[in-house]
């Protein structure tokens, strides 16, 4: 039975680290389903089983700024810099910027910048997601050589609950747009969970990333 593992978070200057801690909780399959379809009580549910200290997982932590504008968000993106995105969780020089996370409803919303030879690490959405490939090529699980899609700037495109991603590769720098309803499971070869990276996980990424 697969379990959850909780991706943490720990800042090391500019970089992003993802560690891994092991709890039990929701299986792999109970928590795609909840959150496919009840994300608010999903993302509570998996916070009372994760959370030590039982803080509210729609409460942002030191980011009452975020918290407090409910009616709206703008984030002139040229202004924003690049940060380098986890390598366990991709291979090659890709960055990335968050956008926007929406604890209501579990979503969050990121651009990434991909150079010629990167991909991602193999995960599932446990979310839909759409994205805006604004440049370049991008091989989706695996291209279309190989059932899925290759995309062309300017595409776009639809990843549906528990699409599961094997191979993410970007042939040439590409740069895309993406919003995430939902936590992406990144697994290893056997299907086990490396880090399951949601909205809090992000936002508290960003947040190092930004000396937060």
């Amino acid at each position: 039975m697969v379990r959850h593992q909780f991706a943490a978070v720990e800042p090391a200057g500019h970089s992003l680290h993802f560690s891994t801690l092991h709890s039990s909780g929701l299986t792999l399959n109970e928590s795609a389903q909840t959150l496919g379809y009840e994300p608010v009580a999903a993302m509570r549910r998996f916070w009372d089983v994760h959370s030590a200290d039982g803080a509210d997982p729609l409460a942002l932590k030191g980011d009452t700024q975020m918290a407090d504008n409910v009616s709206g968000d703008y984030v002139q993106m040229d202004q924003v810099d690049w940060v380098d995105f986890p390598q366990g969780l991709c291979q090659g020089d890709v960055k990335w910027k968050l956008l926007h996370v929406s604890p209501e409803s579990g979503a969050w919303t990121a651009i990434f910048d991909c150079k010629a030879g990167s991909s991602f690490a193999k995960h599932i959405h446990m979310g839909p997601g759409e994205y805006f490939l604004t440049k370049g090529k991008m091989h989706v699980r695996g291209g279309s050589e190989e059932g899925g899609a290759t995309a062309f700037a300017p595409g776009y495109g639809y990843e549906a609950c528990n699409a599961q991603h094997d191979h993410t590769e970007f042939p040439e720098d590409s740069e895309f747009y993406m919003t995430f309803l939902g936590p992406l499971n990144f697994i290893d070869d056997d299907g086990n969970t490396i880090a399951l990276v949601g909205w809090r996980q992000v936002h508290d990424a960003w947040q190092a990333s930004q000396g937060g």
